[in-house]
């Protein structure tokens, strides 16, 4: 059997994690969809237990596959997810109360 590569190291493989920003309606919203999944983010690589996806590879990849990721559901997350290389996806959508 041939290591992977950071096995070869010594190093431990961290799972891939790609974290979509909420989608939502207004652009209010949106701005605060954006500091959502920036600190999410952030709370997660702290743990030191993610490698994730930046958030221009996830924009850039949607906008490349024709990705609505306004409108993510179940199969399409998984989709993205795949092309993205991620083995677990967040994703969700903000709702005024």
């Amino acid at each position: 059997m041939v290591p992977r590569p950071a096995e070869a190291c010594g190093l431990d493989r961290r799972p891939v994690l790609a974290i979509f920003p909420p989608s939502a309606a207004d652009p209010g919203a949106k701005e605060l969809a954006l500091l959502i999944q920036a600190r999410a983010t952030q709370v997660l690589l702290t743990t030191d237990r993610y490698s994730d996806v930046h958030l221009k590879q996830v924009l850039a990849m949607a906008g490349r596959e024709g990705l609505d990721i306004e409108n993510l559901d179940p199969k399409l997350s998984d989709r993205a997810a795949k092309l993205l290389g991620a083995e677990r996806v967040a994703w969700g959508a903000l709702e005024r109360n």
